[in-house]
């Protein structure tokens, strides 16, 4: 295959995959409006659920449980800081760095220990 033919087929390919991420932000609106609905229905046959002291409801087309759970939030992001380095509770952090933060601090020559840098080899296309 020729390099024209190559490029050719790679912008094919592009368009299809432009007209498929079309496609599929038509769909995420949908389950935007969906979900919406869902838990609009969810919060009121919990609170009556509640109300009522029934726990578990079966149909002919689900089964239903209430379920709590706790979830941890943060108010005070220093405060979270200062718990972790005094006590060394790093492991109730997830691990992933900001690439556009990490990216700037390196561009102004600062090092940030246990990192590397690898480059993503790719070719941009854009349709004609």
């Amino acid at each position: 295959m020729t390099l024209k033919q190559l490029a050719n087929k790679l912008a094919q390919l592009e368009f299809k995959l432009k007209t498929n991420k079309a496609r599929q932000a038509e769909i995420e609106e949908q389950n935007k409006a969906l979900r919406a609905q869902q838990e609009t229905l969810k919060q009121e046959l919990y609170a009556r659920m509640k109300a009522d002291d029934v726990l578990m409801l079966e149909t002919a087309k689900a089964k239903l449980n209430v379920h709590d759970t706790d979830i941890v939030t943060v108010s005070e992001w220093d405060d979270v800081y200062k718990y972790i380095a005094r006590t060394k509770r790093w492991f109730i952090l997830q691990r992933r760095l900001s690439q556009k933060a990490c990216l700037e601090l390196l561009a102004d020559g600062k090092k940030i220990p246990g990192t590397g840098i690898f480059t993503k080899q790719d070719i941009k296309i854009k349709l004609i």
